[in-house]
């Protein structure tokens, strides 16, 4: 058994975090999305997320945006990809300490996901989501920091009050499909709303209204519970 030392750990974890990495991320992520998309996550999508029904009742925003979702289960992430990167690049935050603790499994991630990245504590997933909007990618956040209830993160408000646009996401079903703590899952209908673009500068007042949307659109109860 090899244990990794502290040295390599550093590193590990600077190169996952650095500029070089979200620059591959934007290269790798283009090709690689789009052929795990038909080959793997559609056909997934299909056999366990179904019918998918999407309501939306304002054109999303053409420039690139912080879309912000309620996390209930894994399955959430396959299907907003097929919902929001339709016709446009999205890339996934990802808790750096869950998807990110092994670099060839973050590599794969990044290269068919789009993910990357995020830390749960800090400023580096920010700063790296900016640098993703200013590439022209949008960002899939979920501001709860993880899958079930709690009130989100006040990251989204950092980016809101830095210029960024947000847009509430609520996501229904996937629950059923595989809850949290779940290791196969089962065929169930969902369904996503998105609502209105948010362009608040207030950070506190930026939270508040995505929260309140998104807790609207996904009709879950928990979210916002302390």
């Amino acid at each position: 058994m090899v244990t990794v030392g502290m040295d390599d750990e550093r590193r590990r974890r600077a190169w996952l975090g650095s500029s070089l990495f979200v620059g591959r991320l934007r290269g790798a992520g283009k090709f690689g999305r789009m052929v795990m998309r038909w080959l793997v996550w559609s056909p997934i999508r299909m056999l366990f997320c179904s019918p998918l029904t999407v309501n939306h009742t304002v054109p999303l925003p053409r420039e690139p945006v912080v879309f912000v979702a309620n996390h209930a289960s894994h399955a959430d992430t396959v299907v907003l990809l097929e919902v929001l990167a339709r016709d446009r690049p999205l890339a996934v935050a990802a808790a750096d300490d869950y998807w990110f603790s092994d670099t060839l499994k973050g590599l794969a991630l990044a290269g068919s996901l789009g993910a990357f990245p995020f830390p749960r504590e800090g400023t580096r997933g920010l700063r790296r989501t900016e640098e993703l909007l200013a590439a022209g990618w949008s960002v899939l956040i979920y501001p709860q920091g993880t899958r079930g209830g709690g009130k989100f993160r006040s990251g989204i408000g950092r980016l809101a009050a830095a210029g960024a646009v947000l847009v509430p996401v609520g996501v229904v079903g996937t629950r059923d499909v595989l809850p949290k703590g779940a290791s196969w899952p089962h065929r169930h209908a969902v369904s996503v709303h998105i609502g209105e673009a948010i362009r608040v500068r207030d950070t506190q007042e930026a939270v508040r209204q995505a929260e309140q949307a998104v807790a609207a659109l996904s009709r879950d109860p928990e979210l916002g519970a302390a």
